[in-house]
This record gives structure tokens, sequence and C-alpha cells, in this order.
């Protein structure tokens, strides 16, 4: 798919909006394809049938393991991702992801679910994209099980969103990594961390941590003990009904 034909997707949302809701593909997508060199497992991308949100996480690891062989640079084309929601999964896209009835917001349902135009697009909004790259992120994580991760990730939806959007807790590897940890502790245990004011607060402390200290030189061990004080502070306040928002 040529990069021009992608920009003529977008303009022309509104006059395929009956193909977006009912077609098999989005005419023109086969006679705008560009060779797709690409290792891609296409039969591991056939079994990314069942829509709903609790597959996510079994969807995420098919993606991933269809696209083992593809760089993280090549994966942010954005030709890529739009083929695949207006071609072989755009039936899958829709159902996950179901067009609102109302044609305005069916056309910025459909930029924000089926194009990859920006880096939040590509990495959390896009119906498929944000499979690849939430694996991505989770297979940074030296010592701890990438399944284990993406099924936290996936546990409540906006996780994923928070995490992936958030660029200085993801950057910051001990730090992510003692985040994740920390999750994983809460996932198998009481999960008041998990809960989404909480979570946030969370995230809000972490980031104005990281952006007053000089986090990059921490040690995983030093990073996990700071870490711990945030989440711990949070907890405490979260279970006194300290965190309203």
């Amino acid at each position: 798919m040529n990069e021009t034909f992608v920009d003529e997707l977008r303009a022309k949302i509104k006059e395929n909006l009956e193909h977006y809701r009912n077609g098999d593909e989005i005419p023109g997508v086969r006679d705008n394809l560009l060779p797709l060199e690409l290792d891609i497992d296409r039969n591991l991308l056939k079994q990314i049938a069942d829509f709903d949100a609790s597959a996510d996480s079994t969807n995420c690891k098919l993606i991933r393991d269809a696209f083992a062989n593809v760089q993280p640079q090549a994966a942010r084309d954005e030709r890529l991702w739009a083929f695949l929601t207006h071609g072989p999964l755009l039936k899958y896209s829709r159902n996950r992801w179901p067009i609102p009835e109302d044609d305005d917001k069916a056309v910025e349902h459909i930029e924000e679910r089926f194009f990859a135009s920006s880096s939040r697009n590509m990495e959390s909004r896009n119906a498929v994209a944000r499979f690849y790259w939430t694996a991505h992120v989770a297979g940074q994580l030296e010592g701890i099980d990438q399944d284990e991760v993406i099924d936290l990730l996936f546990f409540k939806q906006e996780i994923v969103h928070d995490m992936i959007e958030r660029p200085t807790v993801v950057l910051a590897g001990t730090i992510f990594s003692a985040v994740v940890r920390k999750m994983l502790e809460a996932y198998h245990g009481d999960q008041s961390l998990l809960a989404r004011r909480a979570f946030r607060e969370a995230q809000r402390r972490i980031n104005a941590y990281c952006g007053s200290t000089l986090v990059e030189f921490f040690s995983s061990e030093v990073a996990y003990e700071r870490i711990g004080e945030v989440t711990e502070s949070v907890v405490a306040d979260y279970r006194a009904g300290l965190i309203v928002s």
C-alpha cells in the first residue's frame, strides 16, 4: 500500500463508511499494495478472530509471534497497519472496536482505530499495531516472563494506555521494570494498586519523581526500592480514601 493511497483512504473515510461497517475490505486496498518485504507469519494472522476484549492478551501474543522477525523500525510504517485494518483484519478491527452509528463520530473513530498517523495512535490506538507495541514493550524487561507481562497489561485496558502513553516511565528501563514488578505483585495479591484511581496516581507520582531525579543511573535494586516506596504510599492513600480522582 503506497503512502499516497493511505492519505486517500483517510480523506475518503466518510465515503467508505458502508465498507467499513459491512465490507470484506476497503475498495482499492489490493490494487494499491506495495511488495511487502517483511517476514510475517500470515497463518498466525488468520487466527485473530475473537474480538472480545478478553481475547486481547491472546491476540497480542499472536501478533507478537507473527511479527517475530519484524524490527521496530519497519513496524513504524503506517502503511503496514493501515493495510491490515483495511484488508485482512478489517472484520476483526470493526468487531473489536464497533463503529458508531453517527457518521461524524464514525469518521473520528476510524481515524483513531484504523490508521496510525502518530506514535500515540500506533502504539496504543490502532486496532492491530497496539498489540505489536505492547508485546515490544513487554519484551524489553529482563528476567520477567513476557507472556505474564502481556496478561498483566491487558488485565485492565487503561493500564496499557497509561503505561504506553507515559514515556518517562517506559524509557527509563530500570524504572519500568520496577513498576511492572510491583504491578505483578499486585496482580497476584490484593490488586489495590491496579484500581484505576490508584494506578493513575501512582503513574503521576512516579513521573514526577522521574522528572526530578537521575533515574537513568539507578540499578535494578535501587529502582525497585524507590518505586516500592511510591506505590506503597499510593496504596495506603487509596485505602484511606484520600485519592478521589
